[in-house]
């Protein structure tokens, strides 16, 4: 990740701001005792969800449960900055389960909290491409 910055910390909410390069992912991963929400500020999110494939454009969101396997690319040409919440019982850094390399179908690393890895191939989602 390029840039991480904390908004807003309290005992049972967190609240920062981050912002992903071009064709870089945060790898699969799953938290234990936090949910997430994730606010696209600008830029296009390619995000796996479990099984399921989702697109967020600037204004959208996706709420992550505990448990819930994710993983978070920037699909676009352009840098993805997110917000993000984080609640839940207990929010330390170490409530991570960074999964196997490439579990959701991308090449990344298994080195903890928000690892990146560049893409080869350009994506572009919308009318400009």
């Amino acid at each position: 990740m390029s840039e991480v910055k904390v908004l807003k910390e309290e005992e049972n909410y967190l609240v920062r701001k981050f912002v992903l390069k071009c064709g870089n992912v945060i790898s699969a991963r799953r938290h234990l005792h936090r949910r997430v929400r994730f606010v696209v500020v600008s830029g296009v999110c390619g995000m796996s969800l479990g099984e399921e494939e989702r697109v967020l454009k600037a204004g959208n969101s996706e709420i992550v449960e505990s448990g819930d396997v994710y993983e978070i690319r920037n699909i676009g040409r352009i840098d993805l900055e997110i917000v993000e919440i984080w609640w839940g019982e207990y929010l330390g850094e170490d409530d991570v389960e960074v999964l196997k390399a490439g579990s959701l179908g991308s090449e990344v690393d298994e080195d903890l909290e928000y690892e990146i890895n560049m893409v080869s191939e350009e994506f572009c989602i919308g009318p400009e491409c």
